[in-house]
């Protein structure tokens, strides 16, 4: 059982510690590619110094107007936060507005946060984006990726292998040219040449990409699947479904030693809950069951636990569940440890 942290009055919007407790879990609360940049060297990148935090879980968040993240297309204006894994020690790590800052990752040596800024926080997308990486200690940063007239943004940092993907969209003719860029050393490919459907929320295994996949929408529903595209040595990627298209499947993520994934899907109702599976999309076992949604899962270092946002409390929050179990004045969600 959780116990009661010493939490600082500011972090009670972000974690739910005393009252989120259940009988099953504890609970808390285009222009072509980007030109070669460096890797995600975090021992060359980072400090010397010793991490601020043991096993600390970065978030964005922005205030509650009454904005939320289940409108597609939403960037709100978030900053970018930072709590232990317990919850306490919560932090403004960097404020957004007038930008928009967006789902952030931690380097592996827990002293750097990555993290994409959307230029104009109601533009979104088509006022261009760009990933950076920040030191925690000194509040240093620098642009890690951007591709001239684009965005670049929904920057994942392999549990497994470390290397980066993102999201880019340039602009061409009434709409975007939308990639999922996807790195292995100095090589970088885009996923989205080897399927006709709309891919995003990726996240690199080894040689190969996780993320989901979207057909046109039935009847006004969106239809997403997950699936992974795994490259082979001249850079050709074969394409496999983990999941059916029939529901809202999407915004995967895999475990540290690449045997798991978990995503968010509505399959089990109006309302989105947390499964997971296999590698090989086997197994499929529901994780949460709540009549909220729950959202944007992502596993801990050790494979223990997952972190991520639901709104089951009235307002939208961070959590967390162990695996092997089966502030109203704030809105924070996109949860990563």
């Amino acid at each position: 059982m959780l116990k009661r942290s010493a939490a600082p009055r500011s972090s009670r919007s972000a974690l739910l510690a005393a009252t989120c407790i259940s009988a099953a879990a504890v609970l808390f609360g285009c222009g072509g590619d980007p030109p070669p940049g460096p890797a995600i060297d975090t021992e060359a990148a980072a400090p010397e110094t010793a991490p601020e935090f043991t096993a600390p879980i970065v978030f964005q968040r922005f205030a509650n107007t009454g904005a939320t993240p289940t409108v597609p297309g939403f960037y709100g204006g978030a900053d970018i936060w930072i709590m232990e894994g317990d919850g306490s020690g919560v932090r403004l790590v960097r404020k957004g507005v007038p930008q928009h800052l967006d789902h952030p990752s931690l380097t592996f040596d827990l002293k750097s946060v990555v993290y994409a800024e959307f230029t104009d926080a109601d533009a979104g997308v088509e006022a261009g984006a760009r990933i950076f990486r920040e030191s925690l200690a000194t509040g240093e940063r620098e642009v890690l990726r951007e591709v001239e007239g684009c965005a670049v943004h929904h920057a994942t940092i392999s549990p497994i292998s470390q290397e980066l993907t993102y999201a880019r969209n340039c602009p061409e003719g009434d709409g975007f040219n939308k990639g999922l860029i996807t790195e292995f050393g100095d090589r970088r490919l885009d996923a989205s040449v080897t399927t006709a459907l709309g891919i995003g929320n990726g996240v690199g295994l080894n040689r190969a990409v996780l993320f989901q996949a979207e057909s046109e929408p039935v009847d006004g529903e969106r239809r997403m699947e997950i699936a992974i595209i795994r490259f082979d040595g001249y850079g050709q990627g074969t394409y496999t479904a983990l999941t059916d298209r029939e529901h809202r499947h999407r915004r995967p993520a895999v475990s540290p030693d690449g045997r798991t994934i978990a995503w968010q899907t509505n399959r089990t109702g109006p309302t989105d809950d947390i499964f997971l599976a296999d590698i090989d999309g086997s197994n499929q076992r529901r994780l949460t069951m709540s009549d909220a949604n729950d959202g944007h899962p992502y596993f801990s270092r050790d494979g223990r636990w997952i972190v991520f946002e639901s709104d089951r409390s009235g307002n939208w929050e961070i959590w967390k569940i162990e695996i092997a179990t089966d502030d109203p004045a704030y809105v924070s969600t996109r949860p990563r440890w």
